[in-house]
C-alpha cells in the first residue's frame, strides 16, 4: 500500500482478519519494525510479488526509476529487513506516426514479426469443388 509517500506491507493471521502493517520506508529500526534503508524519494506507484517463501515490493518514482526490497514470508515469518535496491529503469516503447495508417503504430516491419505472431487472414477459405 502506498499512502502519504510511504510504502507499507501487511499481513493478517487469518483470512479477513486484522491486518498488521509494516512500514517499508523507515531507515531506523524500532522494536517491532526493522529498518529498510535507501527508500527512494517521490514514490508514486507500488507493486507486490510473492513466490513461495519470498515476497518482493517494487516501487516506481515520478522520475521513472524502479526500486525493490525483499521480504521473507515463509510460515509465520513476515520479515522485511532489507535495503531498497535500484533496479533497471524500464525504457518506454517508442511510437511513431504512420503515414499509411491512422493512429500510432510501433516501429516494427511486418516482415520482422515472428511467424507465430503474424495476423491471420479474415478471408474465408473457398470451398473445394
Amino acid at each position: 500500500m502506498l499512502t502519504g509517500g510511504k510504502t507499507y506491507v501487511g499481513k493478517a493471521s487469518t483470512p479477513g482478519g486484522t491486518i498488521v502493517w509494516q512500514d517499508l520506508t523507515n531507515t531506523v529500526a524500532t522494536m517491532t519494525d526493522p529498518a529498510n534503508p535507501n527508500y527512494p524519494a517521490n514514490v508514486c506507484g507500488v507493486a507486490v510479488e510473492a513466490q513461495g517463501n519470498d515476497a518482493f515490493v517494487k516501487v516506481v518514482t515520478s522520475s521513472g526509476t524502479v526500486w525493490q526490497t525483499h521480504g521473507d514470508i515463509n510460515g509465520s515469518n513476515f520479515i522485511w529487513n532489507e535495503a531498497w535496491i535500484q533496479q533497471t529503469t524500464p525504457m518506454p516503447a517508442v511510437l511513431v506516426r504512420s503515414g499509411s495508417m491512422s493512429g500510432f503504430t510501433a516501429p516494427v516491419s511486418p516482415n520482422k514479426i515472428p511467424p507465430g505472431l503474424k495476423a491471420k487472414s479474415n478471408h474465408a477459405a473457398k470451398p473445394r469443388k
